[in-house]
């Protein structure tokens, strides 16, 4: 079983992981201003989806993160950690 640091998740801004998404191609599907954005990506006849949270002030806000971290890592088969920090750093590439 994975453990995962909340603090980091906690403290990730959900701007910073909107660039890194856009910067891969996903692209906002719906949102409700404040609380959460819905983001997919379509690839060879799949289709992604995740639900970005917004309030860093919610309770489930690092566990929500984390999951639309791991989805994100999955699809663009990179390691989660290395998806994070680079969202931290501002740093990620696109696929490619």
């Amino acid at each position: 079983m994975r453990t995962y640091n909340l603090e980091k998740y906690k403290h990730t801004q959900p701007s910073r992981v909107i660039e890194v998404l856009e910067s891969l191609g996903w692209q906002e599907f719906q949102s409700m201003p404040g609380v959460v954005s819905i983001w997919g990506k379509n690839q060879e006849q799949q289709e992604w989806k995740i639900l970005l949270p917004l309030d860093p002030d919610s309770p489930d806000y690092p566990n929500r993160m984390i999951e639309a971290i791991k989805v994100v890592s999955h699809f663009e088969d990179k390691d989660e950690h290395e998806v994070l920090e680079k969202i931290i750093n501002n740093s990620i590439e696109p696929k490619g």
